[in-house]
This record gives C-alpha cells, structure tokens and sequence, in this order.
C-alpha cells in the first residue's frame, strides 16, 4: 500500500513522542505505519551548528574567487574594503534572519521566511532556484575545485577533464551517501574538518604575516593602495558577488532549525559567531594573498592558493600542504552543502510547493533522502558541463533579489506579529532590516544601470518558467493517481514516508 501524509496530525504531543517512542512497523510493506510520529530529529548542538555555518562558508570560494574581486575593484586598496563589506553584509543578513528564525522557527530558512511574507507563489520560485541552481551549482563548484587540486597535485595523467569531471562525482556520491546513512556522523566529518580547514587558512594567513614582518614584500602591491580603482558602479556590484560567494552558508543553520537542539538560542548565537569567525579569516587571508603575489600574479592565476603555497613553501613536500588544505576545506564545504541544501527542499515539499516525495524521511535514520538525492544528481549534471564565473554571477543576481524580499519578509512579520514581541528571545532594531534591505536592492539593481545583463535576462526567464511550472503543480496537484505505483515502489525500495506537519518546538 501507498503511504502518504495523514491529515490533522499536528500536535506538540505527538511529535514529543516522535523523539520518545519507535515507530511501529506494518507486517505487510515492512514500513512505518504511524506516519505522524515521524519527524527530524534535533542532534544538532551549538558547535554542530557554527560547524555547518562556518563549514559551508570556507569551502572553494576563498580559493577561486580573489582574482575576480581584484579584477572588478582594479585595486588593492578597494579589494580589502570589499571583503570587509562583505562581512558586514553578511552580519546584517544574519541579524536578519536570526530574528526571522526565532518569529518562524520552521525547516527551510529563507524558503519559510518568504513563504510566511509573500506566499507560496514567491516561496516556490526561491525553492525552484534553490533547487535548479544554487545547491547543485555549489556543490559542483566545490567538488571541482577539490578534484582540479587532487588531480593537478598528484598529477595524474596531466588534467584531462575527464578525470577532473570523475574524481568531483566521487567525491559528490561518497558524501552523500555518509549524508543519507547518519546526521551524527555527517556533524562529526563536518566538526572534523571544519578544524582542518580553519588550520589550513591560518597557514596562510601566519605566512602572509610572517611575511609582511621580515619585509619579504618586494613584488606586493600593498603600498599601492587604490592604484587602478575601478569606477564604474556596476563593476563593484559585481566584485561583491564573488565576495558573497565565498561567504555564501551565512544563513546555513536556519535551513537545519528543525534538527538544532535549543533553536532559539542556538541558531541566532550560531550565525552570529559564524560570519565574525569568517569574516576575520577571509580579511586576513587576502592579506596575506597581496602580501605575497602582485597584482598581476594574482589576476594571471586560476588557483590562487596554490600560487601563494609554490613562493611561500617552496618545493618538496611543504608544496603539498596548501592542496591538500584545499581539498580538505572544499570537500568539508561540500559535505555541509549536502546536509543543509536539501533541508529547503525538504521544507518547500512538505508544503505542497514541490513534489510530495521530496519531503519523505526514512523510517530509522530520519534523513531526507529524496531530496538529497535530487540535489546531488543536478550537482553532478553541473560537474560535467558548467561556466562557474557565469553561474556564480547569475546565482548573485538571483540571490540578492531574494535577499531584499526576506528583509521585507521581515518587517511584514513584525507588523503582523506587533504586540507578541516579549515572546520573541532574539530582536534587534528595526534599521538593520532596513539597512539590509537597501544593500540588498543595491546590489540586485546596480549591475544594470550600464545596460540589462545577460545574468538579468536569464533570471527573467527562469523565473517565467518557474512560474508556469507553479501553475501546473498546483492545478495538476492530487488530480491523478497515475504515480502511485512507482511511488509504492520507491517508497518500499528506500524506506521512506511522508513526515507530520511541523510543530514549533524548542
């Protein structure tokens, strides 16, 4: 028999006695019967969550991104200022967010905050995003970056993009299958190398230092301060796209609240510590990066880390340690982006705005597996075929526009919600929203002012077709029983059911 969703089984009893009692089984499928006491389990502690923040923000983006700033800012100077902005941009965002999390403590971060401000309608078109483009698409980034470093450090056979595209699809299917076996185990290889990768960047940032104290900076452009500053305004936008890109996960622990142990407490304390962590690291590791290289070694070289590793470390096998430090950060990255991506999935089907499966758990393990194994398959269609500067532009673009709606989201839901503000244990004055909210419309808008980009009309049509695709799932929706055998079927081969209706808790 299929097994769907029960009606009406909401209830903070119910979902209590999820974490208490194990589920019953049915003799005849060998599946979960009492569905409604089937939730995501809460393993995820403080550190657990500063790890996936934290570890999802440090992955590839600090080690492929600083030529492109340096080329949209054209100077050091102005460079420096824009990773510092970007932390302060980040730090405005979760502030945002982290109020928003603490008024709708729901699975999904954005996806539920725009869903509550909007609609559903607004909602769905961040989760087709999410799930056409910005999870898969960062996880493919980042398995490339690691596969290009593996193969290149231990050079196998040269770089044939055939072996790049082969080892970042195992290293994509190895964490997700860790993903879909345990939560715990995936939080411990997340705090592992979280520790690693931390370890890897102050390697950097103690050599660039070291360097800066003996003097040792004859090629460096650090004195030439704002020596070629780019002035056009769109240019800078662009700059902060890579910026974002790289601090990209700041909001991470909100699309996991549901599984945080203390949620209220937790998640705002867990963004907050995640982007200043970050934000310190990323600054000092461009320092370091100009204190070593020029201006023009650093706009001539596609893996910047690995230039910085060959003037610094030399030869031998001090040359190993700075790639091996990358695969470890961006293999790290990639594990937290397949834990937390699929969790909006996740939360957007459980609503009703993607397919019913993709909210379905498994039975013992409580992992969201069809979701997980949506995002990995894009990532992998990603790895074989992608232009990752034309991504990480167009997933800006996108990403800012969505930004400027959560901001509005919240303001709408302070004004919904005025009066119950002694209930809420995190808020902070209302300028932050707002201020987050201009850079925000900055940011989505200033890229055209010299003329509409290519990365804006193909936001529009993605958009249209998301749109169109939204009026099909909802008319088509629950009107044909044609896939209810290959759901049995599915439903049976990967010990999944449908989960209740969420119950704030914690």
């Amino acid at each position: 028999m299929m097994i769907s969703r029960a009606e009406g089984t909401s209830g903070s009893e119910e979902v209590d006695r999820a974490e208490e009692d194990p589920p019953r089984k049915d003799g005849e499928s060998g599946l979960t019967v009492e569905t409604e006491v089937l939730s995501l389990r809460r393993t995820v502690t403080l550190l657990g969550a500063i790890s996936f923040n934290v570890g999802t923000m440090i992955g590839s983006g600090i080690f492929i991104t600083p030529t492109s700033v340096l080329r949209n800012t054209g100077s050091v100077g102005l460079d420096l200022i824009v990773w510092s902005l970007g932390g302060v941009l980040s730090l405005l965002g979760s502030l945002t967010v982290s109020e928003l999390a603490c008024r709708v403590p729901k699975h999904g971060g954005l996806y539920a905050y725009i869903r509550e401000g909007f609609g559903s309608w607004l909602a769905f078109l961040l989760a087709y995003k999410e799930v056409l483009f910005d999870n898969p698409s960062g996880l493919a980034v980042k398995s490339l970056t690691f596969s290009r470093y593996f193969v290149k450090t231990f050079d196998l056979c040269g770089t044939p993009q055939t072996l790049v595209s082969l080892v970042a699809v195992t290293l994509i299917v190895t964490l997700c299958v860790l993903n879909i076996t345990s939560n715990r185990a995936s939080v411990l290889v997340n705090i592992a190398f979280l520790c690693a990768k931390v370890l890897a960047l102050l390697i950097i940032i103690c050599g660039g230092l070291y360097w800066l104290a003996t003097g040792k900076v004859g090629t460096s452009d650090l004195s030439k301060s704002f020596e070629g500053t780019v002035q056009n305004p769109a240019s800078i936008a662009i700059s902060f796209y890579f910026v974002m890109f790289s601090y990209s996960g700041w909001d991470g622990a909100n699309n996991i609240v549901e599984e945080v142990k203390n949620p209220k407490r937790n998640v705002p304390l867990a963004s907050l510590l995640s982007v200043a962590i970050v934000t310190c690291i990323y600054v000092l590791t461009n320092v370091s990066y100009l204190a070593v290289m020029s201006r023009q070694e650093m706009l001539s070289s596609d893996t910047v880390a690995m230039t910085w590793g060959e003037k610094v470390l030399g030869g031998g096998i001090a040359s190993l340690i700075i790639p091996i430090c990358v695969m470890i950060s961006t293999s790290g990255s990639s594990n937290s982006g397949i834990f937390s991506g699929p969790r909006q999935i996740f939360s957007a089907a459980r609503d009703g705005n993607l397919p019913e499966v993709l909210s379905y758990v498994h039975v013992t393990r409580y992992t969201p597996i069809p979701a997980t194994f949506l995002v990995v398959s894009i990532a992998i269609l990603f790895v074989c075929q992608s232009d990752i500067v034309t991504l990480i532009r167009f997933v800006g673009l996108a990403n800012w526009f969505f930004y400027f709606l959560c901001a509005a989201s919240l303001i709408i839901i302070r004004f919904r919600q005025r009066g119950k503000d002694e209930d809420i244990p995190f808020k902070q004055p209302l300028l932050v929203p707002v201020l987050f909210l201009l850079l925000s419309l900055y940011l989505t808008v200033m890229p055209q002012v010299g003329g509409v980009t290519k990365d804006l009309l193909y936001m529009c049509v993605v958009f249209a077709l998301g749109l169109v695709l939204y009026v099909l799932f909802k008319k088509l929706k629950n009107r044909t029983n044609i896939c209810d055998g290959p759901m049995i079927f599915l439903q049976q081969l990967l010990k999944i059911v449908p989960p209740p209706p969420y119950v704030a808790s914690g």
